[in-house]
């Protein structure tokens, strides 16, 4: 409980100081996203011509994006500590009438401490992967969703805004769906891949009350809310609770391994 309300207060404080434009060394913020995502591209365009090099590309780019986090990491020490929040502006994006989604990086403290986690495990990550995967002939696709992978959480916390953040939560559900599918001709892999998809899906779908739950059983519509109470959309439960079952349904090669 006191490492949740801890993460809370960093929260609290990191809302309420005023957001800076990035100058200095915090203007290589969008490095930290485009090093891996540019890794992920060539990778996955050039193909099996990069399968002699292609590992050591994608560690150079995980790596070189842990050296501009730690860049950064040093400039915001130089700063106040009420002066660590940093906003950097890379393109307009979705614009109707009065709203507005730019594309903007956020840095303050706590996104500072994720950025320097992901890049640095991420990395070491990338590095164990070359001696696991030595043996892969497609060893080059696999780092090449390595590289996605962490450039989607990235942009995951370093997003300004919950359209920006959504990009990275897809990026992150579908590179884990690639990475955890990999070997996909393995059926419990090809099984486990389509349960992460499908469980990042469902965090999106609106909480149901129980006397839906209880209208549903008796073969009725009910009716989906949000936990606020707002009326979201009208679907059969029925259909929602034969998802779950299958989600929670064990594989036939864990039931056989668990077989005596």
């Amino acid at each position: 409980m006191s490492s949740f309300s801890g993460v809370t207060s960093l929260l609290a404080e990191a809302s309420a100081e005023a957001p800076q434009a990035a100058s200095g060394s915090f203007t290589y913020m969008w490095l930290l996203i485009a090093l891996p995502l540019l890794g992920a591209t060539i990778l996955l365009i050039a193909g099996k011509r990069t399968n002699a090099w292609g590992h050591w590309l994608a560690i150079l780019m995980s790596a070189g994006a842990f050296v501009v986090a730690c860049i950064v990491f040093t400039a915001m020490l130089a700063q106040p500590d009420d002066s660590r929040v940093f906003v950097q502006h890379l393109f307009d994006w979705v614009q109707v009438g009065s709203f507005k989604a730019p594309v903007d990086l956020r840095l303050d403290q706590l996104s500072m401490t994720f950025v320097l986690l992901i890049t640095g495990v991420g990395t070491l990550i990338h590095i164990y992967s070359v001696g696991y995967m030595a043996h892969d002939p497609a060893r080059r696709r696999f780092f090449a969703y390595l590289n996605l992978f962490v450039a989607s959480m990235l942009l995951l916390v370093l997003a300004d805004n919950y359209l920006v953040l959504y990009v990275g939560w897809e990026g992150v559900g579908l590179a884990s769906y690639l990475l955890i599918g990999f070997w996909f001709f393995k059926e419990s892999a090809a099984v486990a891949s389509k349960k992460a998809f499908v469980a990042g899906l469902q965090r999106l779908i609106p909480e149901v009350r129980s006397e839906d739950v209880v209208a549903a059983g008796a073969g009725v519509r009910a009716q989906a809310v949000e936990p606020s109470g707002a009326l979201v959309d009208d679907f059969r439960i029925e259909e929602a609770k034969n998802m779950i079952h299958v989600l929670n349904a064990p594989s036939p090669a864990a039931t056989t391994a668990m077989a005596p």
